[in-house]
């Protein structure tokens, strides 16, 4: 479970600081979306640690028979999670929007393709605010997500989960598509075409992961009896899922690197 979260954390880091510093030395750093992306990656930072106390906290990964009685103190896990869920919101929409905004700038002589970035970019813009903001105020008064005795009232868990997943798997589709149909209109050879598609499309591994948490968490919803929930590694996806949109919008960035050690990548 804190490999999924770590290892991620530090591959990412690793690949937007050559991005970064590659921008700079070729003197062709691009403010929003280079800022945009940097911004997602303290994120991504501060939520692997974050997750790592939570693990702590919770003594994620034991088998709840190997938990000493008394050590886990559900009011602070709680927070910790709540926590999470708040940093975990925003980053995607950030390295989508970066990302998105490096296809616009790519003008497209397609005005449909134009038209239909403009369009995902807000669709990405509103749907990140309006999650946060749910995420943060899901329960009123917010000290109730982490203490239920305390009077108010709190969003179903599961159909906010659903909700906010669902959201952000459509868009992760939408992205998705745009660079491949791109690529698909211009004048090049196929072989160059797919290679450039296999560098923009590292979503495919990122929408695959998001699916595959919005199973888990159905599973998870239906199974209340099960005991040993705490034996998984179901909440390092996140991490996961986060750093590899990270590593995704840094396509070329990967496909330069390789092409350092590898000729076939090199051009």
């Amino acid at each position: 479970a804190l490999a999924l979260v770590i290892v991620p954390a530090a591959v990412s880091s690793f690949i937007v600081a050559i991005r970064l510093w590659k921008r700079v030395f070729d003197r062709d750093f691009a403010i929003v979306e280079d800022i945009l992306l940097f911004l997602a990656q303290v994120l991504i930072l501060v939520f692997t640690s974050t997750t790592c106390v939570a693990y702590q906290k919770s003594w994620y990964g034991y088998h709840y028979y190997e938990i000493p009685e008394g050590v886990v103190d559900h009011t602070e896990v709680q927070k910790w999670s709540f926590i999470n869920s708040v940093i975990y919101n925003p980053i995607l929409g950030l390295i989508k929007a970066s990302f998105l905004i490096t296809l616009i700038k790519l003008r497209s002589p397609n005005p449909l393709i134009h038209y239909s970035l403009w369009v995902i970019f807000t669709v990405n813009a509103l749907s990140t605010i309006v999650a946060s903001l749910v995420c943060i105020l899901q329960c009123r008064p917010i000290a109730r997500f982490w203490d239920r005795s305390i009077l108010g009232i709190c969003l179903d868990a599961a159909n906010y989960t659903y909700g906010t997943m669902g959201i952000v798997l459509v868009t992760d589709v939408m992205v998705l598509i745009m660079p491949i149909w791109i690529i698909y209109n211009l004048l090049m050879p196929l072989k160059r075409k797919l290679m450039a598609a296999a560098f923009l499309s590292f979503g495919f591994a990122v929408t695959g992961i998001g699916a595959y948490r919005f199973y888990m968490y159905s599973e998870r919803f239906e199974q209340t009896n099960n005991l040993d929930m705490n034996y998984d590694v179901r909440q390092g996806l996140s991490n996961v899922e986060v750093s590899l949109a990270s590593i995704g919008a840094c396509g070329g960035t990967v496909k330069w690197v390789l092409g350092l050690f590898i000729p076939f990548f090199a051009g």
